[in-house]
């Protein structure tokens, strides 16, 4: 109950004792997430809806989050004191690419950019100064550039990771 800081990395097969468990750290004020999916997983609430559970984390500053799910009551629960959040794939879908050894059965599913708008909207955290979000592009792309703009006002940093649409004619970098 006492632990301030909680870093978890590997693979998440999706389980409750996660939830019960962190239910049970009233005092953090950082905690990472950085599972990997594995292939024919899908990505599922830390806090699901069924789960009569209180995350009362008030003085969590930074969450990081690898695999967001669009209907996680985490999101509609942070507390103001939220600085940082990153809501990004891990391991990051580059290292695919220049891994000879990756695993096969990892899998990338980063949110669209309707599902990262479901979940921006639920943070209620204007106070945020750094944010990082990977996404797929699609229609609601532009809606979801304008809540962060309005969301959080008070933002220093912001990495966006996105990937286009398959048969879009638009240049994956402009400089």
């Amino acid at each position: 109950p006492f632990l301030r800081e909680l870093r978890l990395r590997g693979e998440f097969y999706g389980s409750n004792q996660l939830s019960h468990v962190l239910g049970n750290m009233p005092q953090l004020r950082l905690l990472k997430l950085d599972f990997a999916l594995p292939r024919e997983t899908h990505p599922r609430p830390i806090w699901p809806a069924y789960l009569l559970a209180d995350y009362s984390w008030p003085e969590l500053e930074d969450l990081q989050v690898s695999f967001p799910c669009a209907d996680d009551q985490l999101y509609t629960h942070l507390p103001s004191t939220l600085r940082r959040l990153s809501l990004r794939f891990f391991p990051h879908r580059v290292i695919h690419s220049w891994c000879t050894n990756w695993r096969a059965d990892w899998q990338f599913s980063s949110p669209s950019a309707r599902q990262l708008l479901q979940i921006l909207r639920r943070v209620g955290c204007p106070d945020l100064q750094h944010l990082e979000v990977e996404y797929y592009q699609d229609d609601e792309e532009e809606q979801l550039l304008q809540e962060i703009v309005s969301a959080f006002p008070r933002l220093t940093s912001l990495k966006i990771l996105r990937y286009r649409q398959q048969g879009s004619a638009e240049l994956d970098v402009v400089n």
